[in-house]
């Protein structure tokens, strides 16, 4: 028996959550560097919005707070050379400091990168991946390797006046 809004992938409520994954791969980066993009949803909150195939992925309803990002791929080289591979996290427009991550990729083998970071997000903040090479058409994403993964971490307060148990603020854990 299949729950009823499972297939649909818009959970509500739920705490804030997407997965987001490129099933096809082919992605190519080069030296001027590239956003990912990913063709397929397999978990979706209705806090978030992300078009199929574009290169942000946005937070619609009022969820502000810390978010543990999730970034990986796997990449193959073209090239006769070994080449360098740095990705970093982008929030904004604006490249976020502490989340650039670096691999290098030889000749005729596959590579992957692992990112996690976490961040503050607001409302109508959205979030970018980009990859970029020391070559020209030097790399390509693999299929089902790319994926990223954004959860919202829940907020413990600490009350002194209660013998110092943890207490949810708020009085809600999402």
């Amino acid at each position: 028996m299949t729950r009823h809004k499972v297939f649909t992938n818009k959970l509500k409520p739920a705490t804030p959550c997407v997965y987001l994954y490129d099933s096809q791969g082919g992605q190519s980066f080069d030296a001027t560097g590239q956003f990912h993009t990913w063709d397929s949803t397999k978990i979706i909150t209705q806090h978030f919005n992300y078009p199929s195939n574009k290169d942000r992925i946005i937070l619609e309803v009022n969820s502000s707070g810390l978010f543990m990002l999730q970034f990986d791929c796997s990449f193959t080289s073209h090239e006769t050379d070994t080449c360098s591979i740095a990705t970093s996290i982008y929030k904004n427009g604006i490249q976020e400091e502490g989340t650039t991550c670096y691999t290098t990729v030889t000749i005729n083998y596959d590579y992957s990168i692992s990112l996690n970071t976490i961040l503050y997000l607001e409302k109508g903040d959205y979030i970018q991946v980009f990859t970029q090479t020391n070559q020209v058409d030097a790399i390509t994403s693999i299929g089902n390797t790319s994926r990223l993964i954004v959860t919202y971490l829940p907020m413990q307060g600490w009350n002194n006046s209660t013998g110092g148990r943890i207490e949810y603020k708020g009085g809600v854990l999402r």
